[in-house]
């Protein structure tokens, strides 16, 4: 159970704030809204076969950076919860001013 088997738990922080930082960059409006299965099914490798605890890792990641102001919860659905992320939203300015390669760094400092 090494780490091409798993998704590390770094990985899934780096690879959310990723998929957030390019639905900003393709953003036209003030808003941009995901659910945590599009994230995990976005980031997930081709072969990956645990899909579900992937979307539970992205969802937990999700609901940290809720509490902390950075995402906002747009709506309840029977679905789940359809998270956003709002142009005066502390996260947008962050995705936009740090490049890719530095996203890893960028999750540190978001975790402290």
């Amino acid at each position: 159970m090494g780490a091409t088997k798993h998704m590390l738990a770094r990985d899934v922080r780096v690879k959310t704030l990723s998929f957030i930082r390019e639905q900003i960059l393709n953003s036209r409006g003030s808003l941009v809204t995901f659910r945590a299965a599009k994230i995990a099914k976005a980031i997930a490798p081709s072969n990956y076969r645990n899909g579900k605890a992937l979307t539970l890792a992205v969802k937990e990641y999700l609901e940290y950076l809720v509490k902390r102001g950075y995402v906002k919860i747009i709506k309840e659905t029977s679905r789940g919860r359809i998270y956003g992320v709002t142009k005066d939203s502390p996260l947008w300015n962050l995705l936009l001013v740090n490049s890719p390669d530095k996203l890893q760094e960028l999750a540190a400092i978001l975790e402290s």
